[in-house]
């Protein structure tokens, strides 16, 4: 997440790791939209898969996060996330692409449906935790999204820590110039 956002939710971070420390909140350098969980990789997965993910086709667009929610059930919450209202549909579209890619390096299906969240926070229970009230979340403005990042986890006692191994740019397609035009000179 790019630094405006993730610092416009830092203090409620802050102030959600005090009113509910039975969860691990994510730090605000960390936040992230997951695409595809893709667990552990050997250095041949990896290099199939970057080779594969530099072919995905997607158009810069804009993110917007909204209302908290969570996965869990029974009165105790397992994750706490911010959902996406604005950008849904491209989100949707990069998450099948990657999913195609995936697929074609001899990954496993993805085990659960994309759903378009950031998350804030697991319980330290795996079986989940009583979410008491929170504060407010912050009006946040939406921000473009510009690449997709694969990222390495690092697990950490404190939290994850994500190391960014491949970039790849988003691009407006360029229309195609016949032979003809583009090798005319330039007029002024």
């Amino acid at each position: 997440m790019p630094v405006p956002p993730a610092k416009a939710l830092a203090t409620f971070l802050a102030a959600a790791r005090e009113a509910m420390p039975g969860f691990r909140w994510v730090e605000p350098q960390n936040l992230h939209l997951t695409l595809r969980f893709l667990g552990y990789l050997d250095e041949t997965t990896v290099a199939r898969l970057i080779t594969e993910l530099s072919g995905l086709r997607a158009q810069p667009f804009e993110l917007g996060v909204s209302e908290l929610g969570i996965f869990g059930g029974s009165g105790l919450a397992r994750v706490v996330w911010l959902g996406v209202r604005r950008g849904a549909q491209p989100l949707i579209e990069l998450a099948a692409q990657v999913e195609d890619v995936c697929r074609r390096v001899g990954l496993p299906p993805a085990d659960r449906q994309f759903r378009a969240h950031v998350t804030l926070a697991r319980a330290r229970d795996r079986r989940g935790a009583p979410l008491g009230e929170l504060p407010p979340v912050p009006a946040i403005r939406p921000w473009p999204v510009r690449e997709v990042v694969l990222f390495q986890s690092r697990p950490r006692a404190s939290g994850a820590n994500y190391l960014p191994i491949f970039s790849l740019p988003l691009r407006v397609p360029q229309p195609r110039r016949s032979q003809r035009a583009s090798s005319a000179p330039a007029k002024a």
